[in-house]
């Protein structure tokens, strides 16, 4: 199989992998973080031109470096296996980074291809639920992944490759979209990126991943779209295109409105808990009566490393708490990351992150830096990871307003041609 084929299925595969996918969940969970990892790295030395021209700059290659090489300084990590699972997180991106624009657009399109066959097949799962179908249906149940989900007795039931979180005395009823990963609040995280990445490769989007982030009733996925669809409503000279976000956005809002109103009570009652009462209430009442983001973000984490938080000294504001969170307590939000990694983290993370964002234009970095914000409010932890980055990566190399320029392969350059026309057919 020619490397044009098989090298961006490998990244794909590692980067479903970064995410903690469903199928990772097991006693091999290190061959799947290793082996892709490997393959990553190999196929990207076997480019011949790479020596002499890397795909990004150094501007962007030297803070990720940075900050990846911070927080494996911050990790306690137990032992030498642990150490190589570290790098075989953090290692693959920076390879990764030394492919040519084709390869890296077509492992976009397999993330994305995938993505979206998740988005249908879990939509279909959460509309079984809420008409009472899913009781009969085979499938088989994990263990929790997460000591937070431990505590609350919940378990994960698998239909065919679609996850469902669930609690042991939870009758059937309206189930979330979790995709393959831990939580739907992750699922529409990705699936938000992913909307963002489309909008400005300038395609139609596809209804149905708009029905996948529906269904996972996270407002994460609707913050990233809302916020995409103002970037670019506010940036555009098309008077004809702001006209039919005037006719359109009303349109959609209603016509969501009219399925809710011919659904029985319960579903009702039930989709408004799962949108509304379950977290977000809280916040809001909370945000109105106090004015204070952090009394309303302390809705959403426990009051043990909220103590901790306070606790901290001004060298632990800076460098991290060296004990860190306490295992299965909530703090996911800016704080959390504090604690962890601390000011200096956030700002060798935010640097990396913008050094990505400087490669394309300014509306598509205002979207992509306003999803950052997002995450690092809501689910912080995640900057820990590659796949953040990755995903930014993703979004800047496949717009092609992007900066970015190929790799000169110089007189080589005749035989990467060549696989290109061998994998168009």
């Amino acid at each position: 199989m020619n490397k044009i084929v098989w090298l961006p299925i490998v990244a794909a595969l590692w980067f479903f992998v970064s995410i903690d996918s469903f199928f990772t969940w097991n006693k091999y969970s290190f061959l799947f973080q290793v082996i892709p990892s490997m393959f990553v790295i190999a196929g990207s030395l076997s480019f011949r031109g790479c020596k002499n021209g890397m795909r990004t700059p150094q501007t962007m290659v030297v803070p990720l470096l940075l900050f990846f090489s911070y927080r494996l300084l911050q990790i306690h990590i137990s032992s030498v296996g642990a150490f190589v699972i570290k790098l075989s997180d953090f290692l693959p991106l920076f390879f990764l980074m030394l492919w040519p624009k084709d390869y890296f657009e077509r492992t976009y399109k397999i993330v994305r291809d995938v993505f979206l066959f998740y988005a249908i097949g879990s939509s279909i799962i959460s509309i079984l639920s809420l008409f009472g179908l899913l009781n009969g249906i085979p499938h088989f149940e994990l263990a929790p992944q997460e000591t937070l989900h431990v505590n609350s007795d919940a378990h994960y039931n698998i239909y065919g490759v679609f996850v469902v979180l669930t609690h042991t005395d939870t009758i059937w009823g309206l189930v979330r979209s979790c995709g393959m990963t831990l939580e739907p609040g992750h699922f529409s995280v990705y699936l938000g990126f992913i909307y963002l990445t489309e909008r400005f490769l300038g395609k139609r989007i596809n209804p149905l991943l708009v029905v996948g982030g529906l269904f996972t009733f996270s407002t994460v996925f609707f913050i990233i779209m809302f916020s995409t669809e103002l970037v670019l409503f506010v940036s555009s000279e098309n008077f004809a295109k702001k006209l039919k976000y005037f006719i359109f956005t009303p349109i959609t809002i209603i016509f969501f409105l009219y399925i809710y109103a011919g659904l029985s009570s319960v579903n009702q009652e039930s989709i408004m808990d799962k949108v509304y009462n379950r977290n977000l209430e809280s916040v809001v009442n909370v945000m109105n009566n106090t004015g204070s983001l952090d009394e309303a973000l302390n809705e959403r984490a426990s009051s043990a490393n909220i103590s901790l938080y306070n606790r901290m000294s001004s060298m632990e504001y800076l460098l991290g708490s060296e004990t860190g969170l306490i295992k299965g307590e909530m703090l996911s939000d800016y704080r959390g990351m504090i604690v962890s990694v601390g000011i200096l983290g956030i700002c060798l993370s935010l640097v990396a992150y913008l050094s990505i964002l400087s490669r394309t234009n300014r509306k598509h970095a205002i979207a992509l830096f306003l999803a950052y914000l997002l995450v690092l409010v809501h689910r912080s932890w995640m900057l820990y990871n590659p796949y953040i980055y990755m995903f930014a990566l993703m979004s800047v190399s496949t717009n092609p307003k992007a900066f970015i320029r190929r790799i000169p392969f110089a007189k080589k350059n005749k035989n990467h041609e060549r696989e290109n026309k061998i994998a168009a057919g």
